[in-house]
């Protein structure tokens, strides 16, 4: 039972996708293509697979705000991964929040708990189409099942008896949560103004004073500080011990009275304590090793500006207008997962080059423009 769970999705479909999809599934899932306009107003339950990484599911509030905005009684469940679920933990508006981790005894006990009546089904994870297509069917039998962006007309064809509706939404290069919102507008029939397009995020109030009372201690106020996240998921996204260290003193010799707290993933607090030790300065402050995920959402809602590695921490960032500073990588940075916000720069890498090769002085340089642009410190 503890076999993966993605090994076992893999495995179905790459077992002659020709057969399995045209000559199996078809025949055990008829999903027949249903036109739109849905009415949104009319419906009551709405199911969303959504089975990937924190920043995706940041994003997707979005999408869930679109929904609540057109039908506030409008009830709203959601699959998820347990690497996301604190996205979604303590949004009271949502119904249910269901976990899928990899492994069989993970599936059989979702679809114990999750399969029922709603309305509508939206299949939105990036990776796992196959996955969501059946999950979709095996816990929303009854609703109308809506997957986007397909690509191959090939693939399409095999789809297209799991899901009653295949929307392709707006261009590649538009960002995820531009087509989300495209997707609802399409499958509802319905204009939502991009100035109204907003991501959500709660936590708990003791979070929140937790965050002041680190603060306080070290005699910050809100709204004054820079908060810099040196962790990334992938190795190819960090800049390394060395980069982070010469621009944080970079920063300093040109903003010697701005704080800087420092945010790391307790895999590289090691790091940040070290740049803080070599440095000296009274000015770098490393966050209580006690401080996790919600701590990390407080901080940027209270950051002056945030600069990160293309990670979560920069939709954290985007979700309460806290302006960032994102330094990009084209081996794993697209424009899909550009931030929900105006206020934001990107710096690349040359190429396809890791973020390590990125130069602090050329950074700090950029990244000066930016501050001195969005008036948000001066030197």
């Amino acid at each position: 039972m503890r076999a993966s769970l993605k090994i076992f999705f893999k495995r179905l479909e790459t077992l002659n996708k020709r057969f399995l999809f045209r000559f199996v599934l078809r025949y055990i899932f008829r999903n027949q293509f249903i036109p739109n306009p849905i009415q949104l107003a009319e419906i009551n339950h709405v199911l969303i697979l959504r089975n990937d990484v924190i920043g995706d599911m940041v994003i997707t509030t979005a999408f869930i705000n679109f929904l609540l905005d057109f039908n506030p009684k409008l009830k709203i469940s959601v699959v998820t991964s347990s690497h996301a679920e604190p996205v979604l933990r303590y949004d009271k508006r949502l119904s249910q929040i269901f976990i899928l981790e990899r492994t069989l005894s993970s599936l059989i006990k979702l679809i114990m708990n999750a399969r029922g009546e709603y309305s509508v089904t939206f299949a939105l994870s990036l990776n796992g189409v196959s996955r969501d297509a059946i999950l979709a069917n095996l816990l929303a039998p009854n609703s109308i099942k809506v997957t986007y962006d397909i690509g191959w007309p090939e693939d399409r064809e095999y789809y297209r008896f799991l899901f009653n509706q295949q929307i392709t939404v707006g261009h590649e290069e538009w960002p995820l949560w531009k087509k989300l919102i495209s997707l609802g507008e399409s499958v509802f029939g319905v204009s939502y103004p991009e100035n109204q397009i907003r991501q959500s995020l709660y936590y708990p109030i003791e979070i929140e004073k937790e965050m002041n009372q680190f603060l306080k201690q070290y005699n910050i106020e809100p709204k004054s500080f820079l908060l810099f996240n040196l962790s990334a998921r992938l190795d190819y996204k960090k800049w390394g011990e060395t980069n982070n260290s010469e621009f944080i003193n970079i920063f300093l010799s040109q903003y010697p009275k701005v704080p800087v707290i420092i945010s790391s993933a307790p895999e590289d607090r090691s790091e940040a304590l070290r740049i803080k030790e070599n440095s000296g300065s009274k000015n770098i402050i490393n966050t209580p090793e006690s401080f996790g995920l919600f701590h990390v959402m407080a901080l940027a809602q209270s950051a002056r500006v945030v600069f990160s590695p293309d990670t979560a921490v920069i939709h954290f960032a985007a979700t309460f207008n806290t302006p960032s500073y994102i330094i990009c990588t084209a081996l794993a940075s697209h424009p899909v997962w550009q931030p929900c916000s105006t206020e934001f720069r990107t710096h690349y890498a040359h190429e396809f080059d890791p973020v390590s090769e990125l130069k602090p002085q050329e950074v700090f340089n950029g990244f000066q423009l930016f501050l001195t642009e969005k008036k948000i410190y001066t030197s």
